[in-house]
C-alpha cells in the first residue's frame, strides 16, 4: 500500500535548498521527505565531500527524515512529502 505523498518541483537539491523548503512549508518531525533515487545518491556524495564522513542512517536534517523513494512516485528534481506515522503504519 502506498501512503498519500504530496510531490513539489525543487532544482536542484542541494542541503541549502532542502532547508529552505522545510523552512518555506513549516515542516516538523511530523513529515518525511522522500527522494528520487539519484537525487538521495547525490545527497550522500555531498555529505561525504563536505564532513568527510558518511550519513547515518536512518538520516534526519532538521529533525525531518529524509530517505529514498521506496515507491517509484517521486521524480528526479522532485520532493515527496508524507506524514512520518501514516509511513511508519505501513510497516
Amino acid at each position: 500500500m502506498t501512503p498519500k505523498i504530496s510531490i513539489y518541483e525543487l532544482f536542484p537539491i542541494t542541503f541549502k535548498t532542502l532547508k529552505d523548503f522545510i523552512t518555506d512549508k513549516k515542516l516538523d518531525e511530523e513529515y518525511m521527505i522522500l527522494l528520487h533515487q539519484k537525487n538521495f545518491d547525490q545527497l550522500v556524495i555531498d555529505h561525504l565531500t563536505e564532513y568527510n564522513s558518511s550519513m547515518e542512517f536512518p538520516f534526519y536534517y532538521l529533525g525531518i527524515e529524509i530517505d529514498e523513494d521506496i515507491y517509484n512516485k517521486v521524480g528526479r528534481y522532485q520532493i515527496g512529502i508524507i506524514e512520518n506515522e501514516k509511513f511508519n503504519q505501513l510497516y
